[in-house]
């Protein structure tokens, strides 16, 4: 659009044109007539609505808007209305927390995010919605060891304090998460210490037994010595600053052909040649329990020979056997020399038959095996095994169906079978480096190694591989139904379900069992001669149903099940014990599905990113393999809380910040309400897997938007005073733009949470609350409801426009913000007796019918807008106070067209268009031909109004019209 410069005066004989008079004339504001008090009867908006809180009066509030929002009666409400009954049922699975402690951010991203999903469904289902807490578990344990430890000295009362321990956690972070405006069935959670919970669980248990899913075996696990207990992969934390000893050991090859590989002159003079194996680990506490070495049958190996000084007065040759591949990277490891002797084939014949001297046991020859795992990623190319120790090692074990032994205690300690050298040793500390001293004579060389290296995730302390004997869930039979139920049906991120499947073809035999007190037994008789377990289904059945019937969790260890009549003993064999190993805590929350109604299936599930190693699979995996459905039909996850800078949460660094701080505030922190919190998840940790920030300039911003909102709500509110409800005959063209842009905007986001957008749509209402609402309509409306008079029909109009708008938005964001949403609704002069309704979605106004279906907006409305904006530019350049002011616009044909069907008197004081542009008058009149549409910003015909403080007085009046009929109005 071309704009025309206004001039910076309008000389005096133009506007006698344009007013038709010579008598028309205009003064100054000094000269203008004020009538005493007249601006006492401006009709100012008025709300017991704050739109700032102190922190001292927050946390109060909150609990006085749960209250009048009945916010506890709500579940109950959206399940037993009689209105809602034909709504179909939405099952929520709740992820259960940990019972132990008190709640943290990571919590309130986890409840607050399943809370948006309870609320958003809530309209159109009937929500399932049952907390959950996860009650088992080492760390308990532990707390009791370092507490009561005089105390806990039985399995019995470890489990009694352990209970009263996770009951008093669980009630704290109930607290907690009610205090953040979380809905469920909070008198009825699901936690697995409870008989019902237990016995469900050991029925489901025996269900998998019964199909063959279980089974009992001694093979490598990883082993905490630190907990004392085998774990599983979804407990271990990997640290990247792990420091091992690597060490490259030769083995003495016995066999060894040099003529068949061409090398038979290699015996020169008076020095016979040794041929070594070279192999490079990162775990040398395992090199006395070797059992072979593994190479690949496709690759090429070298024989080579160093080339440095340290050879040269050695009474023998020295010859290594490695991977040619991996000649430059050993070579560069060692800072030695490497010449090559000769190459041998892929699987060559050589290797068939090829033994080496055992590291220890020098009297015996150990073999080289073939096996699939061994590359040339790292190392040499030949890989100590020990059958034991290792994954892979203990395939090797199988493969050549050989038995497996293991000299290392549950305390990671080698035992006295290795020697007194050796015995008692912590094999990952002082082990190590006995091993290194007793084999000095073959380590090649040995340095310090940085890698990452599984922890203990509850005790933060290095684990092992280590046979023992443990039940075991055969995930290879369970995981292909797996694998195509998240390719073909699960809703999740491409990604992440590629992520998850990975993660399923991929994942080894799940370990289910723990040498702990605190959990749901495995129900077995043990033979101590053998170590044999004897069960069977019947058996574990049998114990549910007495759990159950007894309602005692402990039955296990307080009754005598041996002589239970009610038991049917799987074996009558004499002297069996009751096997003391309980489940996994992922299988307690792993058959959380069974908690469901109906189906037993959940619509969602909301879990952090790292419960793909965990919740997520074993819910499936447990699901899948004891009734053959699904437990899940989608996956929503979420991201881990960091500070400003996206480091990790830790009281160590000091950069941890309490959800307390954030609800009801500190020496240093403003409360920021339930909804302040509410409001960082939405932001900040609602859709996707990064990080979630939270720390000092997130408060700042949260606090800045909240002020933002609540001036807004502050405004609908306060507009409504002396509001009764009344439906105007008619809208102006203000009042439909921000209707329908209303409209839309709430049908847009409707649709964004049906589709679990929470951030989109909680941006976009902070946007819409600033553009077009504040900007546009709440700029342009004001005048009207200052000035008109309180009766007149456009003000009735602005104020029922304001409410329709204002219960729009208050419904629209109640599940994310549910106390500004019911605080709305108390301060409302229609509402306040109803707030619960918000949450209900009951406080719904139409004013369709009002709206002028003959509108353009399309072509009425864009032209307006187009007009303002370039109308507050020139009024911004020239430091204009608009609304003293008027605006000239030469209007092209099809703006003219638009714009006369808006203002028929080419030139008003009182119109939609004044009020749109925010001016005293416009004055229109087409463009010359096809010209572009221009603006210039003009001076007033009439004077200075004390009142509405507008150039609409005409000379000679007191006030301009509208004043002079709303004051007069006030005296009637």
């Amino acid at each position: 659009m071309v704009l025309t410069s206004p001039s910076s005066r309008t000389p005096l004989i133009a506007w006698k044109r344009i007013c038709g008079t010579e008598q028309c004339s205009f003064s100054t504001e000094a000269s203008v007539p004020k009538p005493p008090n007249v601006k006492k009867t401006v009709f100012l908006p008025k709300t017991s609505f704050q739109p700032h809180l102190k922190s001292i009066d927050r946390s109060a509030l909150d609990v006085e808007i749960a209250r009048k929002g009945r916010f506890s009666e709500f579940y109950q409400w959206q399940q037993t209305a009689e209105d809602r009954q034909s709504l179909p049922s939405f099952n929520l699975l709740d992820g259960p927390p940990y019972a132990n402690g008190n709640t943290h951010v990571g919590h309130a991203i986890n409840k607050i995010l399943k809370d948006f999903v309870f609320k958003t469904r809530v309209p159109a289902h009937r929500v399932n919605f049952r907390p959950g807490w996860d009650c088992h578990g080492l760390p308990i344990e532990l707390k009791i060891a370092k507490e009561a430890a005089d105390v806990a000295d039985t399995p019995l009362k470890t489990r009694q304090l352990a209970r009263q321990v996770a009951m008093n956690a669980m009630a704290s972070q109930r607290n907690s998460f009610q205090r953040w405006g979380v809905t469920a069935v909070w008198e009825n959670p699901y936690l697995t210490l409870t008989p019902d919970y237990v016995a469900a669980q050991l029925n489901i248990f025996g269900r998998l037994y019964e199909r063959g899913f279980v089974y009992r075996s001694f093979k490598p696990i990883y082993w905490s010595p630190s907990s004392k207990t085998a774990l599983a992969e979804s407990e271990l934390e990997y640290n990247d600053k792990h420091k091992s000893i690597a060490a490259f050991v030769r083995f003495l090859l016995i066999n060894f052909d040099l003529d068949r590989c061409g090398l038979s002159d290699v015996e020169t003079g008076k020095k016979p040649a040794n041929v070594y194996g070279l192999i490079w680990t990162t775990t040398p506490w395992t090199l006395p329990l070797n059992d072979v070495v593994s190479y690949s049958s496709s690759l090429r190996y070298a024989v080579v020979e160093f080339e440095d000084a340290k050879t040269q007065n050695l009474p023998t040759r020295e010859l290594y056997l490695i991977a040619e591949p991996l000649i430059k990277s050993v070579s560069e490891t060692l800072g030695r020399g490497i010449r090559v002797l000769t190459t041998l084939e892929p699987n060559t014949p050589l290797f068939d038959k090829l033994h080496y001297r055992h590291p220890i046991h020098n009297n015996i020859a150990s073999p080289f095996v073939a096996a699939s795992h061994v590359s040339a990623a790292v190392g040499t190319g030949l890989v100590h095994t020990a059958y034991a120790h290792g994954f892979d090692d203990y395939k090797v074990a199988v493969a050549r169906n050989e038995r497996v032994n293991c000299f290392v205690d549950e305390s990671g300690k080698f035992t006295r079978d290795l020697g007194r050298d050796l015995e008692g040793k912590d094999v990952i500390g002082q082990g190590s480096k006995a091993v290194l001293e007793l084999l000095k004579k073959n380590i090649v060389h040995s340095y310090p190694f940085v890698h990452s290296y599984p922890y203990d995730w509850r005790t933060k302390k290095p684990v092992i591989i280590r046979s023992s004997r443990q039940w075991f869930i055969d995930v290879s039979a369970v995981g292909p139904k797996a694998v195509e139920f998240v390719d073909k049906s699960l809703v999740i991120d491409a990604a992440q379900k590629s992520a998850l499947i990975s993660q399923l073809l991929h994942r080894p035999a799940w370990c289910i069992s723990r040498q702990r007190a605190w959990g749901v037994p495995i129900p077995a008789l043990i033979d101590p001669a053998t170590d044999e377990a004897h069960t069977n289904a019947a058996f574990i059945n049998a114990i549910a149903e007495r759990v159950k019937s007894l309602q005692n969790a402990d039955y296990w260890w307080t009754d005598n099940v041996l002589a239970d009549s009610n038991v049917p003993l799987p074996s009558s064999e004499p002297g069996l014990r009751l096997s003391t190993d309980i489940m996994d805590v992922w299988m307690d929350s792993g058959v959380a599905w069974h908690t469901l109604p109906g189906d037993g299936i959940a619509d969602t599930v909301v879990e952090g990113v790292d419960q793909f190693r965990g919740w997520f699979q074993s819910l499936l995996l447990t699901s899948i393999a004891a009734r053959d459905l699904p437990p899940y039909k989608r996956i929503i996850v979420h991201g881990f809380s960091v500070d400003d800078k996206n480091k990790k949460m830790s009281k160590s660094v000091g950069n941890v910040i309490d959800p307390d701080w954030i609800t009801d505030g500190n020496l240093r922190q403003k409360a920021l309400g339930a909804d302040g919190l509410r409001l960082w998840v939405a932001l900040y940790g609602s859709e996707g897997t990064s990080d979630v920030k939270l720390g000092t300039k997130v408060l700042e911003e949260l606090d800045l938007k909240l002020k933002q909102i609540r001036n807004s709500f502050k405004f609908l509110l306060g507009a409504l005073g002396g509001y009764d409800g009344q439906t105007p005959s008619k809208l102006t063209l203000l009042d439909q733009y921000i209707l329908r842009e209303t409209l839309e905007f709430v049908k847009k986001s409707k649709q964004n949470l049906a589709n679990y957008r929470f951030r989109v749509v909680i941006n976009e209402f902070i946007q819409f609350l600033s553009n077009p609402l504040s900007s546009i309509y709440m700029n342009c409306v004001r005048d009207r409801l200052y000035c008109d008079s309180i009766t007149s029909d456009d003000r009735q109009a602005a104020q029922a426009t304001i409410d329709a708008v204002g219960r729009k938005l208050a419904s629209l964001i109640a599940p994310l913000l549910p106390h500004l949403a019911t605080e709305y609704c108390m301060h409302h002069p229609l509402l306040h007796d109803q707030a619960e309704l918000v949450l209900r979605d009951g406080i719904r106004r139409d004013l369709a019918a009002t709206v002028d279906a003959n509108v353009d907006f399309d072509g009425q409305i864009d032209t307006i807008l187009r007009l303002r904006n370039a109308i507050l530019e020139q009024g911004a350049a020239g430091k204009m106070d608009l609304s003293k002011s008027g605006v000239r616009i030469s209007a092209n044909p099809t703006d003219y067209k638009h714009l006369t069907a808006i203002q028929t008197n080419p030139l008003s004081f009182n119109s939609d268009l004044t009020e749109f542009f925010g001016v005293s008058v416009v004055e229109l009149a087409p463009a010359k031909d096809d010209q572009l549409s221009t603006v210039a910003i003009i001076a007033s015909p009439h004077e200075y109004c004390n009142r509405c403080r507008r150039h609409s007085r005409p000379n000679g009046e007191t006030l301009c019209l509208r004043c002079d009929i709303a004051v007069k109005s006030l005296s009637q």
